[in-house]
């Protein structure tokens, strides 16, 4: 069964939202070492069910949160 994984937010203000998300959620936070500020979610402990995630500087008003599916390559898509 394909899931999703992984989940990619921005936010305006990325250090206020993080300390939003470890408040009330008690998520962890680690910068990605690349070529932008982006900063790595860890939701959990990895050995339970859940899904980490990312945030980012918000650069587009209309941006929402994307999920991403992990779908094996074996996969038979049509495309109609």
């Amino acid at each position: 069964m394909s899931r999703v994984n992984y989940f990619d937010m921005s936010a305006d203000n990325p250090e206020r939202a993080m300390n939003f998300y470890k408040n009330v959620f008690a998520w962890r936070f680690e910068k990605w070492n690349g070529p932008f500020d982006y900063w790595l979610a860890m939701t959990g402990d990895p050995k339970e069910a859940g899904i980490d995630g990312g945030i980012a500087q918000r650069t587009d008003p209309n941006s929402r949160i994307m999920n991403f599916i992990d779908v094996p390559l074996s996969m038979n898509v049509e495309h109609g």
